[in-house]
């Protein structure tokens, strides 16, 4: 286990432990009454090994019928482990001398190697307060069961989970810090990860974008995607380590002359030898593996050839190759798109393995990788980028989940119940649905939602498909909600009035950073209808007759202001004056020719105003359209499926909820009204009621959203 960290005064480093040591181990040990955590606990495995808890993070959220144990018991480690009666899942039990025996669950042993970290960081870095946010790297394996187990762990060791991250999207993410972005250019990795449990291949695609910082400026950014995830979840560096530990003790019992398999502590000094020499191989043809002291005060030597080890190994060689050949059709990708492989974990220094790792491709292994830090660092990275506290360099990242998920049971809550008591009831015969959510391949962070119309309580539950690759012993079944207040609200509006009495009632499930399938939100929908009275519009040909008697009016005054004038002047001026009223006859023709015109004017102005007014109830209905949260989608019939009415939130678009019947009163409404002529000296009334229009809305349908409390079932037995 690695820890790094991001601090203020402390940009990405990895924390060393008080041997000043970078790499902890996940261990445990309990030595009477006293808890010994990671490299301070090495030397109990030897001692008490039954009482040194190692690697036990593989068993998280597993139950009892997985193969793992058996991997645990293949490399002859004395641990008893028992079922939790109440979760199912896996414990350790912790030996005692008493009649009493400690027993703790997994996310209780983890809890202890998380803390130990958080211990260590805090300590390097010398502060007076504890550490609490993080990012946690997780196989890439992990389902959605493992990884809320972690984010459980976390929790009992008092850690603020900003994200899980795959192990192999974190040093790929990392990766991708240092590198030079080109718009023009784009080029995809196979990333190759051996550690000391599993093997884990992803196909990562480094590309670029550009983004307008200013209005003449543009700037590169980076972007890093995820393309497909594989694995071998037991094929790791444990695993040539028993093969050592098959040879050597082979050797042993026939040098010792008896059966070691059940010696704890001879078994327990045999895999540490192992793990030695096999370290000695990678660098060297042969090496020397010496125990003084192995059993009944007998020394133990034996000289191993690497050609003779490698020849042991045949069967887990065979098992290289295959996980990238899955990653590389699951990502759609071939071996001419692939620019080359960048090796990660301590696994991959095995000569024989780069050496099969070159042939794939017939192209050089990259090794500019920090093999052991590069997923820590790429956890910080992303923790930075969590926080709000640093400004790193941005670069875009997406991740995607190989595993498919399904509402698998949509009933009645009070049907569920029913055949909780009588097992002969069959769910799939009454109210059912059942829909895929999430795809093979799905991105994460990513929403979608299944629709249908329905008013009664609602049990749903989402699982996993079983064809797909799921860790060894993990069940599909992820969860199960109790979706409830749906019929509450239906008998709230049971009584308005509204278009359908069945609300449309819309799930939206969610996918997000940390590969956690989860129902995030239920949603029930009515469209209630409210009838608003349309004001009274006056004819246009009133309005029109009051503006004439005004241009009249002014008309007029300026003519008897021309005649005084004309009284007062001599009779010389007369021909001239003529010409005058000629002239002024021509004014005056052009004046009543400039009233035609702007009583058209006003008409076209008038026209406008109402053309107006509409495109603004138009805009008011497609506004209020917009505002609705979902649309109403056909309703699959009972019993069948609802995959036709699954779709993403992002994609939704807002329904068509007018009646026609409501448009035809409208419509009568506003002839009866336009016919009433307003009487005489109402035009104080038509200004009120100008007014009172602007103020007031057309008919519409209001729709009301009802939010639903959706929460965890309790004591239900699983499916």
């Amino acid at each position: 286990m690695k820890v790094a960290l991001v601090a203020p005064g402390h940009p990405f480093k990895m924390a060393l432990d008080i041997g000043s040591k970078r790499k902890l181990a996940t261990l445990v040990s309990f030595d009477d009454g006293e808890r010994r955590f990671g490299n301070g606990a090495k030397s109990l495995l030897t001692k008490r090994p039954g009482s040194s808890f190692n690697n036990m993070g593989t068993l998280l959220g597993k139950k009892m019928n997985t193969p793992l144990l058996e991997e645990f018991t293949a490399q002859y480690y004395p641990y008893k482990f028992v079922e939790d009666e109440e979760r199912g899942t896996i414990k350790v039990v912790l030996p005692s001398d008493g009649d009493e025996e400690t027993s703790f669950s997994m996310e209780e042993v983890v809890a202890m190697y998380l803390k130990h970290a958080q211990d260590t960081a805090v300590e390097f870095l010398q502060s007076e307060t504890a550490i609490r946010d993080c990012v946690i790297t997780a196989p890439d394996f992990f389902s959605t069961k493992e990884r809320n187990a972690l984010a459980d762990a976390a929790a009992l060791a008092g850690l603020n989970v900003l994200d899980i991250i795959n192990e192999n999207s974190a040093a790929a993410l990392y990766y991708g810090i240092e590198r030079h972005y080109d718009v023009n250019k784009t080029e995809t990795f196979i990333l190759y990860n051996m550690g000391g449990v599993s093997t884990k291949v992803a196909v990562v695609e480094y590309a670029a974008y550009t983004k307008n910082i200013t209005k003449r400026k543009q700037k590169t950014f980076g972007q890093v995607n995820v393309l497909s995830h594989a694995w071998d979840e037991t094929l790791g560096g444990n695993a040539f380590d028993s093969v050592l530990v098959e040879m050597t003790k082979k050797t042993a019992e026939e040098q010792l002359g008896t059966e070691l398999a059940t010696k704890e502590r001879a078994m327990a000094r045999l895999r540490v030898a192992a793990e030695k020499g096999k370290r000695v191989l990678s660098a060297n043809k042969d090496a020397s593996i010496r125990i003084t002291s192995l059993w009944d005060d007998q020394d133990f030597k034996q000289r191993i050839t690497r050609d003779e080890f490698i020849g042991n190994c045949q069967s887990l060689l065979d098992r290289v190759l295959p996980p990238i050949d899955v990653a590389l059709e699951r990502s759609g990708k071939t071996k001419d798109d692939i620019s080359g492989i960048i090796l990660m974990g301590g696994g991959s220094r095995v000569p024989k393995i780069q050496e099969l790792l070159h042939d794939y491709l017939d192209k050089e292994l990259k090794k500019d990788l920090n093999t052991d830090e590069a997923a820590a660092l790429g956890a910080a990275f992303r923790a930075a980028n969590e926080s709000t506290q640093f400004q790193v360099r941005k670069i875009g990242f997406t991740d995607t989940s190989p595993f498919t998920v399904h509402a698998t049971h949509i009933n009645n809550f009070d049907d569920y119940e029913a055949s909780l008591e009588d097992e002969s009831i069959d769910l799939t015969e009454l109210f059912h649905k059942s829909a895929e959510i999430f795809e093979s391949g799905h991105v994460l962070k990513k929403r979608k939602s299944v629709s249908f119309k329905h008013d009664k309580d609602l049990y749903v539950s989402i699982a996993h498909d079983e064809k797909d690759p799921l860790p060894a012993g993990t069940h599909p079944h992820i969860d199960h909600y109790n979706v409830s207040g749906i019929e509450r609200a239906v008998k709230d509006y049971a009584e308005r009035n509204v278009t359908d009495k069945r609300p449309n009632i819309r799930l939206s499930f969610l996918a997000d950073g940390s590969g956690v399938v989860k129902l995030a939100k239920a949603i029930a929908t009515f469209q209630e209808n409210v009838e608003v009275a349309v004001p009274r519009t006056p004819p246009k040909s009133e309005t029109d007759d009051k503006k004439k008697k005004k241009k009249k009016g002014k008309k007029g005054k300026a003519d008897k202001e021309n005649k005084g004038e004309d009284e007062e002047k001599s009779e010389g001026e007369k021909e001239g004056e003529e010409e005058t009223e000629g002239e002024s006859e021509t004014e005056e023709t052009e004046d009543e020719t400039e009233t035609e015109t702007n009583e058209e004017t006003e008409g076209e102005e008038k026209a406008e105003e109402k053309k107006e007014t509409e495109e603004e109830e138009e805009e008011l209905d497609e506004e209020t359209n917009t505002e609705e949260e979902t649309e109403e989608k056909e309703t699959p019939e009972e019993g069948a499926g609802a995959e036709d009415s699954v779709e993403d939130s992002s994609e939704e678009s807002a329904p068509e909820t007018e009646d026609k019947k409501d448009e035809e009163k409208t419509e009568e409404g506003e002839k009866d009204a336009s016919a009433e002529a307003p009487k005489e000296g109402e035009a104080e009334k038509v200004e009120e009621t100008d007014a009172e229009a602007k103020k007031m809305q057309q008919n519409q349908n209001l729709q009301k959203l009802y939010t639903i409390m959706n929460g965890k079932l309790k004591n239900v037995k699983l499916l």
